[in-house]
């Protein structure tokens, strides 16, 4: 037996959008059928198998899955599929379905909801969101369900009352049975608005120009209120419409985002499938390929199992045929289920849709109601605004046009014609011919909404012959300037008596006059021209012809002409001056002289010539001619000013100045100014002499000397005539070189450093400068240079030099003067005060210690002081006060933390007056050492016996201080038990035993040294007992041998040994400094007994004696 393993792939379904075919944006409401494919494995008895949101779908086991799609189907769905016999399928991709509420139309109406009959309107349907843009919109009227209209926008090209209604609108996906919510809107189609005409009995063309601006003006401010209105009105909803477009571009915008977004999306998905389905394909290739290769390899043993494989395969073909058939059967029962349930829905549907129509149709009765509400209440109160304006308008005479709406354009209507004879924008027409007498209508148009007016009333008009004025002139057409003039108007016929005149000039539209006659008082060259007059019935619009045109000429009055002699100007005060009044045309002239402002004449006289004696004021003149007859007067002539100055006065001059010094060149210059005149001659006269002394402008005189002072007198005389100006005089002083004065600022005496200003005064004014000098060693005088020439020099502090002399000079550059050398000045220089400082206590001190400075100004007085410090830069600083530093006026005071070894002092003195400061003062440097501690010592030792003579001895050594004062204490006492230096006990006691102390003060000050340190001295009640032996050891000493004896005491040091032989009487007995005693050479006189002691001090204190040691000698 051979067993066969068939290993087919493992498939992957995919979940396809049946209806609507590939939309995964559906709408809430909506039916979707999906199916799940099997690429690669399709055959009969599958089992399906479907999720949402990853959990089984139990009651669906079907190829298709359909349901109508609610809020909670924002998901995703997948499917798998299984056989019986065979495994499971992989899972299929998701397929995630976006949910949203059905779209609401947005409808609207062009222009307007409410329409005027004839006007073009355009109904709009737009429809936003769903992710839908190929709707396709279906227009239905009054609830009908035929539609009106299949476009967009359904436009009704001339409007009428029947197409009032509500609109309804519905989208419908193209290719597809989705559809969007309905939207409705109301249209309400009015009729025109009424045009009225008023017959008057008559028309006339210009009489009514008065009531007709009125009533324009009325119209305009109407029509302007109206406007604006509209304007207003206009630019919300342009507003509204742009908020609008800007929403819809909004959303425009979104819509393509998310198409672009979703086509990415979908590219994707699909280059994704495909890559899947390519990796799927090579896998599978492979698995055949390597099956292939299995299968050629095992086709030799598969010839002999394939008989025993066909007949298993007949069994299983069976099976499958068995299977299939129950799958069919299965199959057709699903379909007939699903036939059954799309049936049932279809009724549903149905159900839904009449129940729907039924709520639309019952809304749209209600609708209608209100709306016939509202339009009865409209109509009603527009009736009654109607009656209103009817009872405004009743017909007054003159009267022309009311309308109630402003039409911008007026047809006009004549006869029984159907076209309009004239075209206005204005609410008149005119009728310029007599012969035009008819029948009349108007209607009125316009561009924006209503369009038009309804017809008028027709009126009939009558036309009468109008009649012609005459017109004349008095006293002629032909007049003189200033005359009076009078033109008359009459008007005979037309059976007409209350007339009112209007006179019009040139043809102007503006009277002139409204009199039957018209005066001119005082007739000008202005009013010449053609007069016309016309006539117009009183208190109404009739008027007359316009007469003939009467031609009116004014000539000008005879010109005057008025000159003067002599001709020069400006005229002196003084002069005389003759006017004269020229009239060529006409004789026997009277002439009038006029001034100034003044109206009324100054002078009349029958000639023409007028003289003014002594000119004093400057003014304008003119004169006018006069005579009995026409012309009665001439024009007024030209003026003539007359210009008066004064008399000019000549200004004089010297240079180079009025006081000038011998020899110098001077010139006397003579200036006029003023009176208009350029050619003058001048004259120089001295010391009031008749006889000129020069004839030019400028008299110069070279080398001028005191002879020359005097006072010259200049004149001026214009060339050629006898005008003369008036004199003026300038006197010139003629001196000898001055002599300057030196003096010193301080005076000649002067202290060191002290800088001095020397100044050099002229007496005499001019423009100086300066010079000075100096004298040498050998005598003579040599320059001192100058930057600035002024008449100060300053010498300052370090240049100024006892002994020195000096001197100055003036000069004047320009004009070449020099003064004498002024009177020398000698520089005494005196020396500063001198500044003494002095120390306290001294300037060698202790750590910790003050000082005070004390800085002494024997002469002058009022000093303040300044103090300074060198530090170690060598350099001098004003010392910088601090809590360490006092100052009371001439002493420093440096406290003991601010002391330092080597510090250097100086002071110096300032004040007020002369000398401002000392000199600086010598120099102090302080030394500064530590406080010295004294060194105690005790003689003859810290240790003694009673009746001792003691002392103790403080010494201190540094601090350059001899006048030590000494203070002894004991035993840490306040009170001092000796103050001398050496403290002596004579006869000590065992009450003397203790500590001792000293310290040192500086005699008369306050100055102290440490305290020594603390010595002990101790006193003992016994005498001391030396004890003697000896170094030689046994019987006796050899004869020639050395012995040396030792005096032993325990006690402290500074004894002296004292020896005895035999007995112990002092005056035999031997001294030693030690304590020891050698006998050289033994010989049988040394043999015997010996003692010692020991003692110390002044007077001696003396040890008890020792014991007697017996010394033995031996000659063997």
């Amino acid at each position: 037996m051979y067993c066969m393993l068939v290993v087919s792939p493992v498939y992957q379904p995919q979940v396809i959008i049946k209806d609507p075919p590939g939309q995964t944006k559906v709408f809430t409401g909506e039916t979707v059928t999906l199916q799940c494919k099997t690429e690669g494995g399709e055959d009969w008895g599958w089992n399906y198998i479907w999720q949402k949101n990853g959990q089984d779908l139990q009651s669906e086991r079907k190829s298709e899955y359909t349901f109508k799609v609610t809020a909670d189907h924002n998901t995703e769905f997948r499917c798998r599929t299984w056989k019986e016999w065979e495994r499971y399928s992989k899972q299929s991709a998701p397929v995630r379905l976006s949910v949203s509420e059905r779209p609401t139309p947005v409808v609207s109406i062009q222009p307007d909801k409410q329409a005027f009959r004839g006007e073009t309107v355009t109904l709009s349907c737009d429809i936003q969101g769903g992710g839908v843009s190929n709707w396709e919109y279906s227009w239905s009227k009054g609830g009908s369900s035929t539609p009106v209209s299949d476009e967009q926008h359904y436009s009704i090209s001339s409007v009428t009352q029947s197409h009032s209604g509500t609109y309804t609108c519905r989208g419908t996906e193209r290719g597809t049975s989705r559809y969007s919510h309905t939207s409705d809107i109301t249209l309400t189609v009015s009729g025109e608005c009424d045009l009225v005409i008023y017959r008057t009995e008559n028309v006339e063309e210009e009489g009514e120009k008065k009531m007709i601006k009125k009533k324009k003006k009325n119209m305009k401010k109407k029509k302007k209120k109206k406007e604006k209105k509209k304007e207003m009105m206009m630019k919300k909803k342009k507003k509204e419409i742009m908020k609008k477009k800007k929403k819809q571009k909004k959303t425009m915008k979104e819509k393509m985002k998310m198409k672009k977004m979703r086509m990415k999306n979908e590219k994707m998905k699909k280059t994704r499938m495909k890559k899947e389905k390519m990796k799927k394909k090579e896998k599978e290739e492979e698995k055949k390929k390597k099956e292939r290769e299995k299968k050629k390899k095992e086709e030799k043993e598969e010839k002999k199992k394939k008989e025993s494989e066909k007949k298993k395969k007949k069994e299983r073909e069976k099976k499958k045929e068995s299977e299939k058939k129950k799958q069919e059967e299965e199959e057709e029962e699903e379909e007939k289920k699903k036939e059954s349930e799309k049936k049932e829905e279809k009724e549903r549907e149905k159900k839904k849709k009449k129940e729907r129509e039924k709520e639309e149709k019952e809304w749209e009765k209600k609708k209608k109601k209100e709306r016939e509400k509202e339009e009865k209440e409209w109509e009603k109160k527009e009736e009654k605004e109607r009656e209103k304006e009817k009872e405004r308008e009743k017909p007054v005479d003159n009267s022309r046009i009311r309308i109630r709406i402003s039409p911008e354009f007026h047809q006009w209507y004549k006869g029984s014609s159907g076209t309009a004879v004239y075209k206005s924008q204005t609410n008149t027409f005119t009728i310029r011919s007599v012969a035009d007498q008819d029948q009349y209508w108007c209607r009125g148009e316009r561009d924006n909404r209503p369009t038009s007016s309804q017809y008028s009333n027709p009126v009939t008009l009558t036309v009468k012959e109008r009649p012609t004025p005459v017109v004349s002139i008095q006293p002629d057409k032909q007049v003189f300037r200033g005359e009076t003039v009078t033109l008359s108007c009459v008007i005979q016929g037309g059976g007409v008596s209350n007339w009112q005149y209007s006179w019009s000039k040139g043809g102007s539209s503006t009277p002139v006059s409204n009199e039957q006659q018209y005066s001119i008082s005082s007739v000008t060259q202005s009013q010449s021209g053609t007069y016309t007059c016309r006539g117009t019935v009183r208190e109404t619009s009739r008027y007359s012809h316009t007469s003939d045109a009467v031609t009116l000429t004014v000539s000008a009055l005879p010109t005057a002409t008025l000159t003067v002699e002599p001709r020069w100007s400006p005229l002196f005060t003084g002069e005389s001056v003759t006017l004269k009044c020229e009239i060529r045309s006409y004789s026997n002239w009277r002439y009038q002289w006029y001034k100034g402002s003044s109206g009324t004449a100054v002078s009349q006289s029958q000639t023409n010539t007028y003289t003014i004696r002594s000119a004093a004021d400057q003014d304008q003149y003119w004169c006018r001619g006069e005579r009995d007859n026409r012309p009665t007067s001439s024009q007024t002539s030209n003026p003539v000013t007359l210009t008066v100055e004064e008399r000019p006065t000549p200004v004089v001059s010297i240079q180079p100045d009025k006081q000038v010094f011998r020899g110098e060149k001077v010139t006397l210059s003579c200036v006029i100014q003023g009176g208009g005149v350029s050619n003058w001659e001048y004259s120089w006269s001295k010391g009031g002499s008749s006889t000129p002394v020069s004839n030019v402008q400028q008299y110069s005189i070279s080398s001028v000397t005191q002879s020359h002072s005097d006072t010259y007198t200049c004149r001026g005389t214009v060339r050629g005539t006898s005008r003369s100006s008036h004199t003026s005089d300038i006197t010139l002083t003629v001196s000898a070189p001055p002599k300057p004065t030196l003096t010193a600022e301080p005076e000649r005496r002067v202290f060191t450093g002290e800088s001095v200003t020397l100044r050099c005064e002229i007496n005499t004014h001019g423009e100086w400068t300066f010079q000075w000098s100096k004298q040498s060693k050998q005598g003579g005088w040599t320059a001192v240079s100058q930057s600035d020439p002024v008449n100060t020099l300053t010498i300052k502090g370090g240049a100024v030099i006892s002994g020195d002399q000096y001197r100055c000079r003036g000069e004047i550059r320009e004009r070449a003067v020099l003064t004498q050398d002024s009177d020398s000045v000698t520089l005494t220089v005196l020396a500063l005060p001198i500044a003494t400082l002095s120390v306290h206590p001294e300037s060698r001190l202790f750590t910790g210690e003050s000082v005070t400075l004390t800085c002494v100004i024997n002469a002058y007085g009022g000093w303040t002081f300044q103090w300074s410090k060198i530090y170690y830069w060598n350099k001098w600083t004003a010392e910088s006060l601090s809590k360490y530093h006092t100052v009371n006026r001439d002493t420093l005071t440096i406290s003991g933390g601010a002391v330092i070894n080597g510090n250097q002092y100086r002071c110096r003195g300032g004040r007020t007056g002369r000398p401002t400061s000392s000199q600086d003062s010598n120099t102090v440097t302080l030394t500064v050492e530590e406080r010295p501690t004294p060194v105690v010592s005790i003689q003859p030792g810290e240790q003694v016996f009673r009746g001792e003579k003691v002392t103790l001895r403080c010494d201190i050594q540094g601090g350059g201080v001899s006048n030590w004062e000494y203070r002894w204490s004991k035993g840490g006492s306040s009170t001092p038990v000796s103050n001398v230096q050496q403290y002596s006990i004579s006869s000590v006691r065992q009450s003397h035993s203790g500590t001792y102390t000293c310290r040192g003060t500086v005699s008369g000050t306050s100055r102290y040294s440490h305290t020594s340190d603390a010595v002990t001295l101790s006193v003992s009640a016994e005498r001391p007992k030396p004890e003697l032996t000896s170094s030689h050891k046994g019987a006796a000493a050899l004869i020639g041998n050395p012995v040396v004896l030792n005096c032993k005491l325990d006690q402290s040091a500074g004894w002296k040994f004292y020896w005895s032989k035999h007995t112990q009487n002092p005056e035999n007995e031997t001294e030693t400094e030690t304590p020891s005693y050698t006998i050289s050479s033994v010989s049988v006189s040394d043999r015997g007994e010996y003692r010692c002691r020991a003692g110390r001090g002044d007077p001696v204190y003396y040890t008890n004696h020792s014991d007697a040691l017996w010394i033995a000698v031996t000659g063997e």
